[in-house]
């Protein structure tokens, strides 16, 4: 069936490309704190561009089973579909080639998956049994197979294993909610670290800390958990379609010294069973390391094929359907990241906390990317976050918000952690503090 659909996109159109998925999840979960759901599903499908006289048409479906149809409905999406002049590649060359697959989280059973749920429920209930208790599991695997009209034939197959914990305690009239979660592409997730970091905030919690006016000039210490807030706009700025549109506030600065000396920031995709891991994009580039900023210097933005062509420069490799992790048959490949990593400092993550007199250090923000994330500007309730006094955490603070803007933050670090977390996941750095963002009680 796919040989005879792709002799007749060769007849038909001037370019076209096929990609195709075979998705495998089992998702497990616990609702205060028991087993509830157990699932598996398997979807496959197939997505179609093709381009020809200036345009791009897209279908997607689960069926190849009418082709004439499919070829009509090419053709009437290609009629109104947005301009599109590039070609597509017929040349993958990669240096190394990384494991994006690991078989132990596909041949993980549903009864280990549901034990390791288990384990989380009981480790927090016998920290505290008031703690309403949601544990979320998958196992992921992707079959991802991408033909076009050039010769381009790959292939790939990625596993993903993810967890979700979520822990909601009532307390003297107030509700303490605690969300984490963590990912990998290999059947190495530390889930019962994620279930301790859930414990250590809700111990932290315990004294509630309320700032007076007087002290809301303190410098602020971002727990990895909470940095995307920063990072929001940063993602914009790099894309090179916002580079074409003329949005990016980095337009024209390539080259130029724009953040702190201390800010290094790659993208490090060659990263064996990371969440992002992939050998090629969703269009068939070979993915490779780059940086972003150097040194505080703009380096590097993101492309993928369409917006390389329309910026004539060279692609990146960045073209994605929704993300690298989990493929998404239903859209069109746009410039997305893989995994950001900040380079670490020289001052250990702790010791930026025991360096404090006072400060505060943020866990996680309410309304995360409502703010304006074209000029960098941000301004976010603290949903968990403590005050720190004389290097040490005293307790929660409660109803205070914070406000900046990025790009001024990455202008001036006070100190960057020597330790990364969430090295397998889409965004990697340590502690950062900064003295520039305002504090409002």
């Amino acid at each position: 069936m796919k040989e005879k659909l792709v002799d007749i996109l060769t007849k038909t159109f001037r370019e076209w490309e096929l990609f195709s998925i075979r998705k495998e999840k089992r998702p497990i979960q616990f609702a205060s704190g028991a087993c509830t759901m157990i699932k598996e599903s398997v979807t496959e499908g197939f997505a179609i561009r093709v381009i020809d006289k200036g345009k791009i048409g897209f279908f997607a479906s689960t069926s190849l089973h009418n082709i004439p149809e499919i070829i009509e409905q090419l053709k009437t999406n290609l009629v109104f579909g947005k301009e599109g002049a590039f070609e597509f590649t017929d040349n993958y060359t990669a240096d190394n080639r990384i494991q994006t697959y690991d078989p132990a989280i596909e041949n993980l059973s549903n009864e280990k998956i549901i034990f390791q749920g288990q384990e989380v429920v009981n480790k927090i209930a016998e920290y505290n049994s008031d703690i309403d208790i949601n544990v979320y599991l998958e196992a992921e695997t992707n079959d991802i197979h991408l033909l076009n009209s050039r010769g381009l034939n790959l292939s790939e197959k990625k596993s993903l294993y993810s967890c979700v914990i979520e822990g909601t305690l009532s307390d003297q009239g107030e509700i303490i909610n605690v969300y984490k979660g963590g990912a990998s592409g290999a059947y190495d997730l530390a889930i019962m670290e994620i279930a301790r970091e859930i414990i250590f905030v809700f111990e932290y919690s315990k004294k509630k800390v309320r700032l007076d006016r007087n002290n809301t000039k303190v410098p602020i210490i971002f727990h990895p958990d909470a940095i995307d807030v920063l990072f929001l706009p940063i993602f914009h700025a790099f894309n090179g379609h916002n580079m074409y549109l003329g949005t990016s506030p980095l337009l024209g600065k390539e080259g130029l010294q724009e953040f702190s000396t201390h800010l290094t920031i790659t993208e490090s995709p060659q990263t064996h069973h990371a969440t992002f891991s992939r050998n090629f994009d969703d269009e068939g580039i070979a993915i490779r390391e780059k940086y972003l900023v150097k040194n505080g210097r703009i380096n590097e933005f993101l492309y993928d094929l369409n917006t390389a062509h329309n910026m004539n420069t060279t692609v990146t490799g960045n073209g994605f359907r929704s993300n690298a992790s989990s493929p998404n048959m239903f859209m069109e490949p746009t410039i997305n990241t893989t995994g950001l990593s900040v380079k670490e400092g020289t001052i250990k993550n702790d010791d930026i906390i025991k360096n404090t007199k006072r400060g505060i250090i943020i866990y996680s923000l309410l309304g995360v990317g409502q703010g304006n994330i074209i000029n960098g500007n941000f301004s976010n309730n603290i949903q968990i976050g403590f005050y720190i006094e004389n290097g040490e955490i005293v307790g929660r603070v409660k109803d205070i918000m914070i406000a900046g803007n990025s790009f001024e933050c990455f202008k001036n670090i006070d100190c960057i952690g020597n330790k990364r977390f969430h090295e397998k996941e889409t965004l990697s750095t340590p502690y950062m503090q900064f003295s520039n963002i305002n504090v409002v009680c």
